[in-house]
């Protein structure tokens, strides 16, 4: 509740509230359920949440960190959660780094790179004959993705080169992306058929002749770590061009195994995609580098060093003596009185707080 005054809006507030109900309410049903050891997927509300039921249970918690959640979590923060986890995962160098740099000198011991696997039995080079001119990007529609940069350069192409964009996914940009389209007469060249499924991505990626993801970091620090759609159409034999952000320049060297270009650059992206659509050879030269840099990446073997750490954890957890978990006795009569008080210095948000407190807050805890 103390965080209430602090929200700067009321989605704030709200996710601040859910977290206050969430963890008693996870905590009692793990307890009922026996669970030896909490994970959390992401180093954001998850490990929020696990952290919490931790300290209510004694279980023990693990995290693993990726991309907004790394880069926008403030470092502290990271450091007080790793020296109470047990241990923790990032699937990526630089996420690494970055995580090693926020914790204390003794806790790095606890933290594993375990890189993202891919499945080869799905994104595995076509028998099917490329598409010339096609150029497929893929991923949510949000600013770090920089679809953006990429219309722009589709707009410089076009007067060079025969051309066919299609930007698979959805998310709350793309509208202002259709926009941008119009806005540019690229209605012809730039296409979004929104969400696919793998299975139908891999076709994407196979027919294309090549994948860009063009990615930026934003002003709060956002970015992308290892785009997994880059690290599939290598696995597809495509040739694929980004941007060095995050570990993305560990994973593609530039006219190597792919193409690197700054980011928020139209003229460089168009430049370097230009070259791969007029050479043929430069294309198949790209490609099957960018595909032996993959082949070994399996998500059956990264699934199996994160089960190894996992069952290693258990069979320690088994000789930890717990504290006997006890609901939190709360009063909802002294809950809700005391976050009206806290909110006289926000009265706009008081009419959305009180609503949450009477339909959420105490009838969950009190559940």
């Amino acid at each position: 509740l103390s965080a209430i005054p602090q929200a700067r809006s009321w989605n704030r507030c709200r996710r601040r509230l859910q977290l206050f109900l969430v963890a008693p309410l996870v905590a009692r049903q793990a307890k009922k359920a026996g669970v030896g050891h909490l994970h959390a997927h992401y180093a954001k509300a998850p490990l929020e949440v696990a952290a919490r039921v931790s300290w209510l249970t004694g279980i023990t918690y693990s995290f693993a960190a990726h991309a907004k959640d790394l880069y926008t979590t403030p470092t502290n923060r990271l450091a007080r959660r790793l020296a109470k986890a047990r241990f923790a995962l990032t699937c990526h160098p630089h996420g690494d780094q970055t995580l090693r740099a926020a914790v204390r000198p003794q806790d790095r011991e606890k933290i594993h790179l375990i890189p993202h696997g891919l499945d080869n039995r799905v994104f595995r080079p076509g028998a099917r004959s490329r598409r010339p001119g096609l150029i497929v990007a893929a991923g949510r529609m949000t600013p770090k993705k920089g679809f953006d940069t990429l219309i722009a350069a589709c707009s410089l192409l076009r007067d060079q080169v025969e051309i066919e964009c299609v930007i698979l996914g959805e998310g709350r940009l793309q509208m202002r992306l259709e926009r941008l389209v119009r806005k540019s007469g690229l209605q012809k060249t730039v296409r979004f058929p929104g969400y696919v499924d793998q299975r139908e991505l891999a076709k994407w990626f196979q027919r294309a002749r090549v994948v860009t993801l063009p990615a930026r970091i934003l002003e709060s620090g956002n970015r992308d770590g290892v785009p997994n759609v880059l690290l599939e159409a290598m696995a597809c034999g495509t040739p694929v061009v980004s941007t060095p952000v995050g570990s993305i320049s560990e994973l593609i060297r530039d006219g190597v195994n792919g193409a690197l270009v700054p980011p928020d650059d139209p003229e460089a992206l168009a430049k370097s995609l230009l070259g791969i659509l007029s050479s043929d050879a430069a294309a198949e030269a790209l490609g099957a580098s960018g595909l032996r840099t993959v082949q070994d990446r399996d998500f059956r073997r990264s699934g199996r060093e994160v089960a190894r750490l996992h069952l290693r954890e258990l069979r320690t957890v088994r000789h930890l003596r717990r504290p006997e978990f006890r609901m939190p006795n709360i009063d909802h009569a002294k809950l809700a009185k005391s976050a009206r008080r806290r909110l006289r210095r926000r009265p706009r948000l008081r009419p959305e707080v009180e609503d949450a407190i009477a339909r959420c807050v105490a009838p969950g805890l009190a559940a």
